[in-house]
């Protein structure tokens, strides 16, 4: 059928068809043999013309293994044949104790291809494809066939997915079903969460200043370098001891002076300084916090009070007390601290750059930093 190599290409074999052969159009995508004097080389059929075939060199047996890639082709003289049952495992696996079933080759009879678990993941791989014409079932389809493996039970196996589409996550809900020691977790991000996931949490020390510039939507250079003080009061507000107390109330009570003094509504001032506080508190400087006028005490949020001409009620009152914070101090922050080892709540660093923004930091970095 095979009259010989009529040349050879960089990754390719040319073989001429013999005038009289009769030969079935199935061949394509099968394999083919060329063995020479010193090697046995492996082959895909590509193409089929009407007197010559292309194909694809894939790879050698050495030892009864199937090594991949082609380092040396086969010689223009070497013989030419279709693989054989003895070759068929060594190309498509054997199911044992180390491997894994990915498939069936429907070109030699659907023979399952099993491949070597240690191998396959010890490397690089990739697979694609159209969209919709099952990539992700393919993916699924492979780590469970290793969990529903019966020769070996992978007790130490982490594996990670990120699914930005949510296409897993009735995959391996079932997981403990098949062994009670396998547990699968699902973190997310999406507010409606229907299937009751577990909430991501991301530690603020983790995120440096590209990470929160994309995450609060930055749009403008001069938003960076907010961020950038941003992340080292941080490691003030975790830190515990009187200097960086006194530090804290300096800072919050800055924020709550500039918010005084803008042009917003009484409500819409109380709604801030409220959180800011809430969210910043120290020991001193809190919402329950004791405030003394002239013969009388107030807590200070009952200093908020909202009197008929659109005004706190309390405003002088809550102004010698937030000012009696306000101190002049230097901070000397190591810049090899700048990431905090301390895990801070996501949602009071989003509170610190609230302050850091409305408290003009251009003029509080002057006297902070």
């Amino acid at each position: 059928m095979f009259e010989g190599i009529t040349r050879i290409c960089d990754a390719c074999v040319f073989v001429k068809i013999k005038e009289e052969a009769t030969y079935n159009a199935n061949l394509l995508n099968t394999y083919l043999v060329f063995r020479d004097n010193e090697k046995s080389t492996l082959g895909e059929i590509e193409e089929i013309n009407k007197d010559e075939i292309k194909v694809r060199l894939l790879g050698e047996f050495v030892r009864d293994s199937l090594r991949g890639g082609v380092i040396r082709k086969p010689m223009l003289n070497a013989s030419i044949r279709q693989v054989t049952n003895y070759e068929i495992p060594l190309m498509f696996g054997k199911e044992n104790e180390e491997s894994v079933l990915l498939g069936k080759n429907p070109f030699y009879n659907d023979y399952p291809v099993n491949i070597n678990i240690n191998e396959f993941f010890g490397g690089h791989f990739s697979i694609l494809g159209n969209s919709g014409s099952g990539k992700s079932w393919g993916v699924a389809r492979i780590l469970q066939n290793i969990f529903l493996n019966q020769h070996v039970v992978p007790f130490k196996a982490n594996i990670f997915l990120f699914d930005i589409s949510s296409e897993y996550s009735n995959a391996f809900r079932s997981l403990n079903s098949i062994n009670p020691n396998f547990n699968y977790r699902v973190f997310t991000s999406r507010e409606n969460n229907l299937e009751k996931d577990e909430p991501l949490k991301i530690p603020i020390w983790l995120l440096n200043t590209e990470d929160l510039s994309l995450l609060l939507q930055c749009d403008s250079a001069s938003q960076i370098p907010i961020i950038e003080r941003t992340l080292k009061l941080v490691r003030i507000f975790s830190e515990q001891g009187e200097v960086s107390e006194k530090i804290k109330n300096h800072l919050i009570a800055k924020a709550i002076i500039n918010v005084l003094y803008n042009n917003q509504t009484a409500v819409n001032k109380r709604n801030d300084i409220f959180t800011i506080v809430e969210n910043c508190k120290t020991k001193k400087f809190n919402l329950d916090a004791d405030i003394e006028g002239i013969g009388y005490v107030r807590k200070f949020h009952e200093c908020f009070q909202i009197d008929k001409m659109g005004s706190f009620s309390e405003s002088v009152l809550i102004t010698k007390y937030v000012s009696s914070f306000i101190c002049i101090v230097t901070v000397v922050v190591d810049p090899a601290s700048i990431i905090s080892p301390f895990p801070i709540p996501l949602f009071t660093t989003f509170i610190l750059l609230y302050v850091v923004v409305i408290s003009a930091l251009f003029n509080l970095i002057s006297t902070v930093l």
